[in-house]
């Protein structure tokens, strides 16, 4: 009897079940056995060779199609050798595997039926039933309850879907369509319709603006390697944008998520998946903050602390030196921003005497300001007043018409005036301007005084001046002073404001028109050491093209919106009272945790000025708080952690930045 392999020797291309759904677990690994699983999906490889036992000996039964009965025989189980005999030719038992032809119809059965079943009771619903049964149709369709702000809307699922009341076509188009998402957005729109003309942009910004920013910020981002995590995050949660760029707003804002949920919520993850620039944290990568100006006023904190605050006790009320930062600087009613006190509350019990008091002598006091004085105007206009000297400007007048110039103040003051200033100001210069400085001189009785100036003779005068409310004429008439006797003095302001912006940026540049003039006038009215010293404090912001701009109020307590980065004191407040740690609001608090004096940095004078002329600069004049170090990255990061306050990007940044 030939001795054959039981099916290893077989051709693999004889073995052809098509009808079955089932194969020989063997045959992935090229050796399947020659009969094959049964209908039912068993493994039948012991029915190839089935012992037969004659009362002596075992005697093989394989049938000629498997390779006929061997040689050997049998091998007899050693333990019962005349109950039991296996094959040795025999393969072992399989686990028979599903063809490709049965799992193929078998996935198209469930899909199929699925659908079916889908399709059966969405038609058998209600689009018009706003009834919650099981079977009507926003009962299936609606994946969760609406978060609270979206749940009171009586418009149901077409407020936001346009599917809502469509045909099931319709509503299957919906959700396999390419726009359906901007599409929906729109309807968002309809009730957020604060966002500006490009609402769904990224960051809600013109593209050439987000084009700027972003060149902005790779010029001054650094090279920080991507994690694993952010490459994930790209891959995964970069939201697509159409043609056009746009998003939409499900790219963010994922509803149906419960009345609790938090709309606005993202992770770092989904924010930095769309950023050119990516980093790892706040404390590893996150770009270093810019330097930034702080108040429009210039006060020297070092100084003040260590010096005027310790050594003037007398001045301060109740002679209690003002050294805690709260004394200047008050939350306003929500707790974000920081508002600066009046100046009466902080600056009035050291400064106002020097206003008020008329009997002190220079520097003590503020000195006055001389509008009139027709005896130095006869011999040398450029050696009168400015004021004076800016009125003969108009049209180039000299002592020959001073006669005409007092005139015309005695009989037709304002319009003297208006006339006069409209010739002299550049373009630029708003008539509101000009008409502030007209009605602050007629509040304060100018042309009264005018009036009475020519009508005293010098003899009645004697040895005391003749004065007229604010107004004092001296010099035998032909002084007119104005006496500055109050803080933010309309008659200065009004003439700052309006010299300020006709001055030039940079005074060494050759004189056009009567910029000089007003160089003049700005400084005699508002340098440290002139008149009014305004100056002094509140600083100049150049123009555009030329002049400058007074910052009469500190820009602190303000906050226009439209900035990618928000801060509010009032957790800060609460929560931070050292460098090292966070502790319970009854803990002392310290704005010295994050605003640190920078002792080697103080400056008496408005860095605005120079000491050779006392003329502005455009460099410099944005004037940053002096003595206090820029808050940083790295201070910020102490407590900005995942497991302290956390370091979300959406703690310090907002996302739509639109007009």
């Amino acid at each position: 009897m030939t001795d054959r392999s039981s099916g290893q020797a077989l051709n693999r291309k004889n073995y052809q079940h098509p009808h079955e759904d089932t194969v020989c677990g063997h045959l992935a690994a090229g050796a399947p056995c020659a009969i094959g699983p049964g209908h039912c999906g068993e493994c039948r490889v012991e029915q190839i060779c089935q012992p037969w036992f004659n009362g002596t000996q075992w005697h093989c039964t394989r049938a000629k199609a498997f390779g006929g009965r061997c040689a050997d025989g049998p091998v007899p189980d050693p333990e019962n050798p005349e109950q039991s005999a296996s094959c040795p030719h025999c393969p072992p038992a399989c686990q028979p595997a599903r063809t490709v032809r049965s799992k193929r119809r078998l996935v198209s059965g469930l899909v199929a039926a699925g659908a079916l079943g889908i399709c059966l009771l969405i038609i058998g619903g209600s689009s018009g039933n706003t009834s919650t049964t099981m079977f009507s149709t926003t009962a299936i369709v609606s994946p969760g309850p609406l978060s609270a702000h979206h749940a009171t809307m009586q418009q149901g699922c077409s407020a936001c879907h346009s599917a809502a009341d469509q045909s099931t076509a319709e509503i299957i188009n919906c959700l396999f369509g390419s726009t359906g998402g901007i599409e929906e957005s729109h309807r968002c729109l309809e009730c957020h319709s604060n966002l500006g003309e490009f609402a769904l942009h990224p960051h809600s910004l013109p593209p050439e603006s987000l084009r700027h920013a972003t060149e902005q910020l790779l010029n001054n981002a650094t090279d920080t390697p991507h994690t694993a995590q952010q490459v994930l995050a790209r891959m995964l949660t970069a939201p697509s944008r159409t043609s056009s760029g746009e998003l939409a707003c499900a790219s963010c804002h994922r509803e149906h998520q419960g009345a609790e949920f938090d709309l606005t919520a993202m992770t770092n993850a989904q924010c930095q998946s769309c950023h050119t620039a990516t980093f790892h944290s706040l404390s590893d990568g996150h770009p270093e903050f810019p330097e930034r100006p702080r108040a429009d006023l210039h006060f020297d904190h070092v100084t003040h602390l260590n010096l005027h605050f310790r050594n003037f006790e007398r001045t301060m009320p109740d002679g209690t030196p003002r050294m805690r930062c709260q004394n200047c600087h008050t939350p306003d009613s929500s707790g974000a921003m920081m508002n600066l006190q009046s100046f009466d509350v902080m600056c009035a019990s050291c400064h106002e005497p020097q206003i008020r008091d008329f009997d002190a002598e220079p520097p003590a006091r503020l000195h006055e300001f001389v509008f009139l004085d027709w005896a130095a105007i006869n011999m040398d206009a450029s050696q009168g007043p400015a004021f004076m000297e800016l009125l003969l400007a108009a049209d180039q007048l000299r002592s020959a018409d001073i006669d005409q110039l007092a005139d015309n103040l005695l009989h037709d003051g304002e319009e003297t005036i208006r006339r006069r200033l409209h010739m002299l100001t550049d373009t630029r210069t708003e008539s509101t301007m000009i008409e502030s400085c007209i009605t602050a001189l007629e509040r304060a009785h100018f042309f009264d005084a005018v009036e009475m100036q020519t009508e005293i003779e010098p003899l009645e005068l004697g040895k005391d001046d003749a004065l007229y409310g604010s107004w004092r004429i001296a010099d035998g008439g032909n002084l007119l002073i104005y006496d500055c006797n109050q803080h933010a003095d309309d008659v200065i302001r009004a003439w700052i404001d309006l010299a300020a912006d006709n001055a030039r940026q940079f005074p060494d540049s050759p004189e056009t028109g009567n910029s000089g003039t007003f160089d003049r006038l700005l400084r005699e009215l508002g340098a440290p050491e002139s008149t009014g010293r305004c100056l002094k404090c509140h600083t100049l912001e150049p123009k555009e093209t030329d002049g400058f701009r007074v910052n009469w109020k500190s820009s602190q307590g303000t906050d226009s919106g439209r900035s990618f980065t928000r801060f509010s004191h009032k957790p800060h407040l609460t929560l931070l009272s050292s460098q090292q740690e966070i502790r319970t609001p009854a803990a002392e608090q310290r704005c010295e945790s994050c605003h640190a004096l920078d002792h080697d940095s103080f400056g008496l004078v408005n860095s605005a000025f120079t000491l050779e002329d006392g003329m502005p600069r455009p460099e410099g004049t944005e004037c940053a708080a002096v003595g206090m170090k820029s808050t940083t990255r790295v201070s910020c990061a102490r407590c900005h952690t995942p497991e302290l306050a956390g370091d979300n990007c959406l703690q310090c940044h907002q996302y739509h930045i639109h007009d």
